[in-house]
């Protein structure tokens, strides 16, 4: 019998707090639009997609990983950032 109760009462915790979570979401989607809406521009998650300054895109079409502009190397697809006075990736030692 408690063990019953102790289950449902679980599953009612569970519930509410889906709920509350949700009724958020939904309110924080609502006056998100509604603020893009009122300052006239892109939603803020396409501002967020551009590169920070500091960073350097990857030059290889296929990959074009947002990576720091120290780097040698792409994080993502590991061609060398690098290039030379040709335009073309710096070649690259392979030492075994």
């Amino acid at each position: 019998m408690v063990e019953g109760f102790i289950v449902v009462a679980v599953v009612l915790l569970a519930a509410v707090l889906f709920a509350a979570w949700f009724t958020v979401r939904v309110i924080t989607w609502i006056v998100g639009g509604i603020a893009a809406l009122a300052r006239g521009g892109a939603p803020a998650r396409l501002a967020q997609s551009l590169p920070a300054s500091g960073t350097a895109a990857c030059l290889q079409a296929s990959c074009r990983a947002t990576n720091p502009q120290h780097a040698r190397f792409c994080r993502r697809c590991g061609i060398a950032l690098a290039r030379d006075a040709r335009g073309g990736p710096v070649r690259m030692r392979y030492v075994a």
